[in-house]
C-alpha cells in the first residue's frame, strides 16, 4: 500500500539517579469501586480478569454487589467483561502505573441497545439502507476529519462552524447494521460514554441523523428507543457536464461551495452536517469547504444528503491554471437544483508563441540542438540556430507542456551529448512565452549533501525535495532508501534488459542529482533509468566499453505536483476501495499499488513518469494497460475480466 515517507530524528537520553534505599513494607491491597455512567449504579456481576505479566497466570473475579474489586498489591493487567452483553468495558495494561481516581470510583461505559424503525424511505430494498451507530468518546468535526481521513490542514478556530451552524462533536466508535425486512433495526450491544448517534443512509442519497437521548432512569442493559426515523430534509445538487465540448483529455473537474445559506426550516441541520462525515465524507468536505468534490468524468454528478439550503454559490474548476465557472443557485420549494456545464461557459482556447534559447551548463549558446515541444495531443520539433535560439508558433494555452532538448556537449564520449527536459504551465491569460534552457552540469562532486545510499544500511528514508513538489511525493518502501537503476542495451534496433555492476550510487536529496558508478559486461549502447519514486525518474544514454568504470550523472526533470486517477466500474460509477497496481516499467523496481477512496479516486503526488502501466482486477471489473498521467487527471474504465 501507499507509503509517504518523511525523515525523522529521534534521540534517547539516559539519566542515572542516585538515592538512598529505604526498607519498605509491602503495599496493602487496594479496593476500587466501579459504577456505570449515567445510571450511577454499581457494576455488580462484571467479570474482572487479573493477569500477572510475569507468569501470564490469570484470575477471574466477579465484582461484588457494590461493584468493588480488591486489587493486588503487585502489577497486573486488568480487564472487565460484561457477561450479559459480551462487551469489554475496561482495560488497564498495568495496575501499578494506573492513576486511581481520588474518590476510588471508576465510571464505566453504559452497555445498552438501540432499537427503532424506518418509515418513509424511497429506497426499495431494506438491505440497501445502512444504519451507522456511534458510541465511545467524542471528537470535534475538524479533529475527526484529520484523524479519519488524513487531511493535512492545521486546526482552525472556525473549523467546527460552517454556514452559521455550530457543529456538535462526533462519536469515535462506529459500526453499522442493516434493517430487517419490516425495516425495524437493533444496533446490538454498544457501550456509551455519551448519547448514541445514528447516521442512516439509503442507496439513492436519502439520509437521516439522530442523537438518541438517555432517559433519566436509564440503567445498564437498557433498550433505548430511537423511535420512527424518516429521511431528513435535504438539498441535492446535480452537475451535468454532458454538454461540454470534447477535450483532448478526460478532464478532472472539481466542485467547490463558495457560499451557502441554510434554509429556515432545516431542522437539525448541525447534526446532519456533522454526521455527513460518517455516511458521505466527500460531501461533508464539500459542504465544509475542506476539500473540493471531484465530478464524474462524464454525465451527471449528484451531490446528495446536504442540509436544506436556501442559496448556494458553486464554482467548478479544472486543474491549475484551471477552467472555472461560477453558478449562483436559489433553492425555493424544491430540494433539487441542477447545474449544466455548457461549452460556451468555458474560457475560450487561445495560443501563444513560445521562444527560447538553449545554453550549456557554462552559459554559452548551444547551436544545432534538437528541441521537441510535447503538449498532448500536439507535438512539434525544431533545431536551434547559431545563437542557440528556437521558436514554436501556435502553442495552445490552458495546457501543460514538456520541452525536450538533445544537445551536443563538449564532454568526452559517452558524454558528448546531453539530454534534458523542462515542464511548464501555459495558462489561459498568457502572453508570448520566452524560455532559457540551461543544460545540467556533468557528474557533480560528491559532497556532504550527497548520500551514498548503496553502501549504507537502510535507516531513514531519503528526504527528497523535488522542484515543484517540495517534500510531498508518493513513495514505495523499496525506493524510499535508495533509487533503483534499470539498464537496457541496444540489440538489433531494440532495447533488452541488461545486467550491470553498480559500485556506488550517491544521491543529493535536494533536487535528486545522482551519480552512479558502474561497469558493463558487454560493449554497447546503453540506456539507463533511475527510479527515485514509483513515479519520478531520470534517464541517461551512453556508449560504454567492457571493464571500464564510468560515473553517469542523473537529474530528474521537474515533475508535476499532483494528479487524480479516477476509477469507474463497468456501470460507470466510481469504484471505491479498489486496488490499482502499477507494475513499474523499470524491471528492477517492484510494483506499487494503492486503494481508491470512496469516490473511486487515487491521488498521485509528484510524477514525471508518463505513461504508466496499471492493472486492476476486482469485483467491479478489470483493467490492464497504460495510463497517461496528466495534471488534468485521467480515468480508468474497468471492463470485463475475460482472460484474467
Amino acid at each position: 500500500m501507499k507509503r509517504l515517507f518523511r525523515r525523522a530524528a529521534f534521540g534517547l537520553v539516559a539519566v542515572a539517579l542516585s538515592c538512598p534505599v529505604f526498607a519498605q513494607s509491602p503495599a496493602a491491597p487496594e479496593r476500587i469501586r466501579f459504577v456505570y455512567r449515567f445510571a450511577e449504579t454499581p457494576a455488580a456481576g462484571l467479570v474482572a480478569s487479573l493477569t500477572d505479566p510475569q507468569t501470564a497466570e490469570a484470575r477471574r473475579i466477579v465484582l461484588d454487589a457494590d461493584g468493588s474489586l480488591l486489587l493486588p498489591a503487585d502489577d497486573h493487567r486488568l480487564t472487565l467483561l460484561d457477561p450479559l452483553s459480551g462487551l469489554t468495558l475496561f482495560v488497564r495494561h498495568g495496575t501499578r502505573a494506573w492513576t486511581r481516581p481520588a474518590d476510588g470510583v471508576v465510571h464505566l461505559p453504559l452497555p445498552v441497545r438501540v432499537v427503532g424503525a424506518l418509515h418513509g424511505w424511497r429506497t426499495r430494498h431494506a438491505e440497501a439502507i445502512a444504519i451507522h451507530h456511534g458510541s465511545g468518546a467524542r471528537l470535534s468535526v475538524g479533529a475527526f476529519q484529520r484523524r479519519t481521513h488524513g487531511l493535512r490542514d492545521a486546526p482552525r478556530d472556525d473549523e467546527n462552524t460552517i454556514w452559521g451552524l455550530t457543529l456538535p462533536t462526533i462519536a469515535t466508535d462506529w459500526a453499522s447494521v442493516r434493517p430487517r425486512r419490516d425495516r425495524s433495526f437493533d444496533t446490538g450491544w454498544i457501550a456509551l460514554t455519551a448519547p448514541a448517534q445514528l447516521a442512516i443512509a439509503g442507496a439513492d442519497g436519502e439520509i437521516a441523523t439522530r442523537e438518541v437521548p438517555l432517559p433519566d432512569t436509564v440503567e445498564a442493559h437498557a433498550v433505548l428507543q430511537a423511535g420512527a426515523i424518516a429521511p431528513g430534509p435535504s438539498t441535492t445538487i446535480e452537475i451535468d457536464r454532458a454538454a461540454w465540448d470534447g477535450t483532448d483529455l478526460p478532464l478532472v473537474l472539481r466542485a467547490q461551495l463558495d457560499d451557502a445559506v441554510i434554509a429556515d426550516d432545516a431542522g437539525d441541520a448541525a447534526l446532519r452536517a456533522a454526521l455527513l462525515e460518517i455516511v458521505a465524507p466527500s460531501t461533508a468536505h464539500f459542504l465544509g469547504r475542506r476539500a473540493p468534490l471531484p465530478l464524474a468524468l462524464s454525465g451527471v454528478t449528484r451531490i446528495t444528503g446536504l442540509p436544506p439550503l436556501a442559496r448556494a454559490d458553486v464554482a467548478v474548476a479544472g486543474p491549475t491554471p484551471g477552467l472555472v465557472s461560477h453558478h449562483a443557485l436559489t433553492i425555493r420549494d424544491r430540494a433539487l437544483v441542477r447545474i449544466v456545464l455548457a461549452a460556451e461557459r468555458r474560457t475560450p482556447p487561445s495560443s501563444v508563441q513560445l521562444t527560447g534559447q538553449v545554453r550549456s551548463a557554462a552559459g554559452r549558446p548551444v547551436a544545432d540542438a534538437t528541441v521537441v515541444l510535447a503538449s498532448y495531443p500536439d507535438r512539434a520539433e525544431t533545431r536551434t540556430d547559431a545563437e542557440g535560439r528556437f521558436a514554436f508558433d501556435d502553442v495552445a494555452t490552458q495546457r501543460q507542456a514538456v520541452v525536450f532538448v538533445d544537445a551536443p556537449s563538449t564532454g568526452a564520449p559517452p558524454f558528448d551529448r546531453v539530454t534534458f527536459s523542462q515542464r511548464l504551465e501555459i495558462p489561459a491569460d498568457s502572453d508570448d512565452l520566452a524560455l532559457t534552457l540551461d543544460a545540467p552540469p556533468g557528474a557533480a562532486p560528491v559532497t556532504e549533501a550527497f548520500i551514498d545510499c548503496l553502501n549504507q544500511p537502510a535507516t531513514d528514508p531519503l528526504p527528497y525535495v523535488f522542484q515543484t513538489c517540495g517534500d510531498t511525493f508518493t513513495q514505495s518502501e523499496q525506493l524510499a532508501y535508495c533509487p533503483v537503476l534499470g539498464a537496457y542495451r541496444t540489440v538489433g534496433g531494440s532495447q533488452e534488459p541488461a545486467t550491470v555492476t553498480v559500485t556506488a550510487l550517491a544521491v543529493e536529496p535536494a533536487g535528486g542529482q545522482a551519480n552512479v558508478t558502474l561497469e558493463v559486461p558487454i560493449d554497447g549502447t546503453y540506456s539507463f533509468i533511475l527510479s527515485y519514486t514509483p513515479f519520478v525518474y531520470a534517464t541517461a544514454d551512453a556508449v560504454l566499453q567492457t571493464g571500464v568504470p564510468v560515473t553517469i550523472p542523473f537529474q530528474p526533470p521537474a515533475p508535476w505536483a499532483s494528479t487524480v486517477i479516477a476509477v469507474n466500474n463497468q456501470a460507470g460509477q466510481p469504484a471505491g476501495d479498489t486496488e490499482v497496481a502499477f507494475p513499474n516499467w523499470v524491471y528492477a523496481a517492484d510494483a506499487y499499488n494503492d486503494l481508491t477512496n470512496d469516490t473511486g479516486n487515487i491521488t498521485i503526488d509528484c510524477f514525471n513518469l508518463d505513461p504508466v502501466p496499471a492493472f486492476v482486477k476486482s469485483d467491479g471489473g478489470c483493467f490492464d494497460g497504460a495510463v497517461q498521467l496528466r495534471a488534468s487527471g485521467v480515468n480508468i474504465q474497468l471492463g470485463d475480466c475475460d482472460g484474467f
